[in-house]
């Protein structure tokens, strides 16, 4: 073949590229799961069961406290909330900080700033 042939099917038919399902390239193993014993497994759902959403201290004494590292128990309440949600139980909105509703509201996001309130016009 001419050069300008092998150029041409070069530029319109690429040689594979190494990458997800191309070629004999190795395959990533994936990250095993990790499994939790039933002591971790008591104390996560006794947590979960008293509030869904928990503050940064309380995620970092669970993981010292049942020897896990801290992405795993964020890891796991971030999936305990998600499998209640594809299941239709949504999680209860009263069991999360602060007396319930989304733990990122403020005053002001829901609609109680300083001007929601009717007054007199006397202060």
């Amino acid at each position: 073949k001419s050069r300008l042939v092998q150029f041409w099917n070069l530029l319109h038919n690429p040689p594979a590229q190494e990458g997800p399902g191309g070629g004999d390239e190795e395959v990533e193993a994936r990250k095993t799961q990790t499994v939790f014993s039933t002591h971790q497994l008591h104390h996560l759902e006794d947590k979960y069961r008293n509030c869904n959403y928990i503050t940064t201290e309380e995620r970092n004494l669970l993981a010292a406290t049942l020897n896990m590292s801290v992405p795993q128990v964020k890891n796991w309440f971030q999936n305990k909330r998600n499998k209640e949600r594809k299941m239709g139980n949504q999680p209860n909105r009263n069991n999360m900080h602060l007396g319930g509703g989304n733990p990122y509201h403020t005053p002001y996001s829901m609609g109680l700033g300083p001007h929601s309130v009717p007054h007199s016009g006397r202060y």
